[in-house]
């Protein structure tokens, strides 16, 4: 898991069944995607749920929605990879709140691009959106980290 302060969250156990109907739809979505992360991309949510994809006017894409939306994803991707406690840190929210609202951007003015850390070509993926990619290196980071390491032997 990267550095910094960690949070666990816990998942709802049935995806889409709590919430209003945007959190609702993104629930399931991840849910249906957990195999194909990298293919998670804003050009396919529905407006409801891209009209809550929110930035401040000094540039901040921690919004209470931005955040939302993030936290959800994570949530049910780490759920649908056998997670009950979802580790994420705040650096995590803040690099995927970046890479939604700036995809989000690159899809309303119909354009892709490749930004820094965000890129991956996978032989089995092809290119991955901005958020896609971004969310499947914070998978690949949560998945690599180790379960608990069993006590080491008693010396006597």
């Amino acid at each position: 898991m990267p550095q910094g302060q960690g949070y666990s969250i816990t998942p709802q156990p049935v995806a889409g069944q709590q919430g209003p109907a945007w959190i609702r739809w993104l629930d399931r979505y991840a849910q249906e995607h957990a195999a194909a992360v990298a293919q998670i991309a804003v050009r396919d949510f529905p407006p409801m749920v891209r009209e809550q994809i929110t930035q401040e006017a000094d540039g901040e894409t921690m919004t209470p929605s931005t955040m939302q939306l993030v936290v959800t994803l994570l949530a049910r991707l780490g759920a649908a990879h056998g997670l009950r406690q979802v580790p994420v840190t705040l650096e995590d929210v803040v690099a995927l709140t970046q890479a939604l609202v700036l995809e989000n951007a690159l899809t309303t003015l119909h354009t892709d691009a490749v930004i820094g850390p965000f890129y991956v070509d996978d032989p089995a993926t092809g290119r991955a959106s901005v958020l896609g990619a971004a969310l499947q290196q914070w998978l690949a980071a949560v998945l690599a980290v180790p379960g608990p390491q069993p006590p080491p032997p008693r010396r006597r």
